[in-house]
């Protein structure tokens, strides 16, 4: 959960059925949905709503399988993140066949190649980040595709999308889904440029403490297969911060930097950096994202 400023809260549990809610001072919900139907066990269900005897509280009900589950909590500055697991002597249950095919999940990813039409993004020459961007994005969806994962991509063409364009998209498949809020991520594809020619590497921007996750697998990816990463970078991006998702931006080089630029344009490097992409989202994944 991430708040627009520093929160209080309170948690419970109550029975029948099993579900830990979350009392938060002073919050308001800007989704435009009241449940999420996560069925990934331990986790069935969650209910967002303001308490109708105190508006001045949000709260925040988890409902769960059982009643004996392993609850953790990570509290940031203005994110709270809950993680649920299953004890491990309990973990049989779900070799149920039923149970298992009613909590499979199949995760989603967002692409979104950056600019477009009449916005060129970085240019060189004739060259344009438009284009590198879309040729890599096309290509990572279909890879993605291949490997049964659910893909949105924002734009399959050389077409104009503004910022608020690129928000509406991604929030509206999430209203009309919403369990895509917990197993979806957003990746925007950029191809970066600098003053200095001097300056190369691979960059990755996020907006909040959501993503950090994300941002630390694809790093890690990145540095232990000879990938040259200049820094992860934290701020107010617009899309990122306007998603409730983790999201991330790659800039996958520097346009205006002679060794990055022929990387970018070589199809077998765009071959690798997708295939380093797509694992470091398999492990993300992988990782319990959605325990």
């Amino acid at each position: 959960m991430i708040f627009s400023d520093t929160f209080t809260y309170t948690k419970n549990f109550l029975p029948n059925p099993p579900r830990y809610y979350y009392d938060v001072l002073d919050a308001e919900s800007a989704l435009t949905y009241t449940s999420i139907s996560i069925q990934k066990e331990p986790v069935n269900l969650v209910r967002i709503g303001e308490k109708l005897e105190d508006s001045r509280k949000l709260r925040i009900v988890f409902e769960t399988y059982t009643d004996t589950v392993y609850l953790t909590e990570e509290v940031y500055s203005n994110t709270l993140k809950i993680s649920f697991r299953i004890p491990k002597k309990e973990e049989n249950l779900s070799n149920n066949n039923s149970l298992t095919e009613k909590n499979s999940t199949r995760y989603t990813v967002f692409i979104d190649p950056g600019h477009g039409g009449s916005d060129p993004g970085a240019i060189y020459g004739d060259i344009k980040e438009k284009d590198i961007n879309l040729k890599v994005s096309l290509k990572l969806a279909e890879k993605l595709r291949n490997k049964g994962y659910i893909v949105y991509i924002l734009r399959e063409n050389d077409i104009s999308l503004s910022l608020d364009d690129r928000v509406s998209f991604i929030n509206k498949k999430i209203n009309l889904d919403n369990v895509l809020l917990a197993s979806s991520i957003l990746i925007s594809i950029h191809t970066n440029a600098a003053f200095s020619s001097d300056v190369r590497g691979i960059e990755v921007c996020y907006a909040n403490d959501l993503s950090e996750g994300l941002v630390k697998t694809i790093v890690d990816i990145f540095n232990s297969n000879g990938f040259v990463v200049r820094r992860a970078i934290k701020g107010k991006f617009y899309v990122l911060s306007r998603v409730p998702i983790p999201s991330v931006i790659i800039e996958m080089g520097f346009i205006t930097n002679d060794v990055d630029r022929s990387l970018l344009l070589n199809e077998d490097y765009q071959d690798k950096l997708i295939d380093k992409i797509i694992e470091a989202v398999e492990k993300y994944f992988e990782g319990g994202k959605n325990e």
